[in-house]
């Protein structure tokens, strides 16, 4: 939900990398999903982001889990 985001922001936060973002970037868009976004890289997952102006917003993140054996014996 909310105010949705057009296909330009989509791609700028897309488009982040490593660098710290600019002063503009934080005020337009926040921290958030850059952290959120970053947050998925480093545990190997993936984040699609659909959206459309004056619509709202669907993120999608997708995790790996690695059970482990305990667990996996109790599943089995």
């Amino acid at each position: 939900s909310g105010m949705g985001m057009s296909g330009m922001q989509v791609k700028k936060i897309n488009a982040y990398n490593s660098k710290e973002p600019s002063l503009e970037e934080m005020s337009t868009q926040g921290l958030g999903l850059k952290i959120t976004k970053d947050l998925v890289v480093i545990m190997q997952g993936w984040m699609r982001i659909s959206s459309q102006p004056k619509e709202g917003t669907i993120i999608t993140i997708e995790l790996p889990l690695t059970l482990s054996s305990k667990i996996k014996n109790i599943v089995t």
